[in-house]
């Protein structure tokens, strides 16, 4: 939001998701919220008639945001599939109809481009790339967490011991397609038969009975952690600040199974943390093509290689993943998408009097632009 602002963008967030976007957007009390719809997550809902009801919701909101001359978008963060999918048929439906309504389609990294290609049948000349970058979600600060974690870390523990100590960050969301804590245990094992002494710190939230996430339960990879005296579970959100634990952290573990970008890789950079990833989905790949980590065969047979290839990085390769990557050029790509003029048309000092209106990841936003910089509407004639 702030890279829009930047660009000259009043944008704001309007507390709706894209499935309840009619509703929102049709009753007369909530005025003219803009030209451009962006849709954002469509997640799915465990249960089959609330499941149902999105795809409905979906279609009334295409259709009222067409009675209201609004132009739609749609960032498709996960190429291949949305993060929570419980019922295949309705996800697949909600995605047909953002898809075939769209006039463009966001990819969120170029290196995506391909593989949505391949994954986005039908609609494969409304793609473009755009861009993430690093962000910073302010969370709960307990320092009770942060004497036993550093403590946990502290390398004098082990001074005795004549393996090299290896700590190791796993922190994020769970669910299916976050495998990076179904392979712990595994990569424990392998670590230790080859010769060093691991140490995991994984930081993750469950959403139901401390046990369930997304469809996928967790009881079993808890009770591992607890019985393991080299694994500290920290069950909840916290404010973890990477460059605050960057001399205690070696490696960062990330791994997914579907196509898409991890805000991690901008957190791990920006502390500059190598990264160490799984052969599965797209991230592995593009963290070993940037130079920014190594990649685990899905056999496990390289794990050494692949540990001493993350510990050597050039830190240098950090500053490089980010310097092709920003909200400032996310930004920039998206609104010369959706304007037909140069960005450079746009400046602090532009008169605003002509929105656009985008969701977020739980609601809409809306943003305004420069009258020179819109592209015309479809009940309009190009000059």
């Amino acid at each position: 939001m702030s890279a829009l602002h930047e660009l000259g963008v009043d944008a704001r967030t309007l507390p709706t998701d894209p499935f309840r976007g009619w509703k929102y957007l049709s009753t007369p009390a909530r005025g003219r919220h803009g030209d451009v719809v962006i849709a954002r997550y469509l997640n799915d809902s465990p249960k089959l008639f609330k499941s149902l009801c999105r795809v409905a919701g979906d279609a009334l909101s295409l259709i009222v945001f067409r009675m209201r001359g609004m132009r739609v978008f749609w960032i498709c963060h996960n190429v291949d599939g949305e993060t929570e999918t419980y019922w295949p048929l309705s996800t697949k439906v909600r995605r047909w109809l953002w898809g075939h309504s769209a006039e463009k389609i966001f990819v969120t990294d170029s290196s995506l481009m391909d593989i949505a290609r391949a994954s986005l049948k039908g609609v494969q000349e409304k793609l473009t790339p755009t861009s993430m970058g690093l962000l910073r979600v302010p969370g709960k600060r307990k320092r009770e967490y942060d004497e036993a974690m550093l403590a946990f870390l502290r390398r004098d523990t082990d001074s005795n011991s004549p393996r090299p100590r290896l700590n190791i960050l796993c922190a994020g969301r769970t669910g299916p397609k976050y495998i990076h804590f179904d392979l712990l245990p595994r990569l424990e094992r392998e670590l230790r038969e080859g010769g060093w002494e691991p140490r995991f710190l994984a930081i993750t939230n469950f959403q139901r009975d401390g046990v369930w996430s997304r469809g996928r339960r967790y009881d079993d990879f808890i009770q591992w952690c607890d019985n393991n005296p080299a694994v500290m579970l920290v069950r909840e959100y916290i404010d973890f600040n990477e460059n605050e634990w960057s001399e205690h952290i070696d490696l960062i573990w990330r791994a997914l199974s579907d196509h898409s970008m991890s805000f991690t890789l901008f957190n791990a950079c920006d502390a500059k943390i190598p990264l160490l990833s799984y052969q599965s989905g797209h991230l592995g790949q593009l963290i070993q093509r940037e130079g920014i980590g190594a990649m685990i065969n899905r056999d496990f047979t390289n794990v050494g290689p692949a540990v001493d290839r993350a510990l050597a990085v050039n830190p240098g390769q950090f500053q490089a993943f980010m310097a092709k990557r920003s909200w400032s050029d996310g930004a920039r790509l998206l609104l010369n998408a959706v304007t037909s003029k140069r960005l450079a048309l746009v400046d602090d000092d532009a008169e605003q009097d002509s929105c656009l209106t985008m969701p977020g990841e739980n609601g809409f936003q809306t943003w305004t632009a420069r009258p020179e910089c819109q592209a015309p509407h479809r009940s309009q004639k190009k000059p």
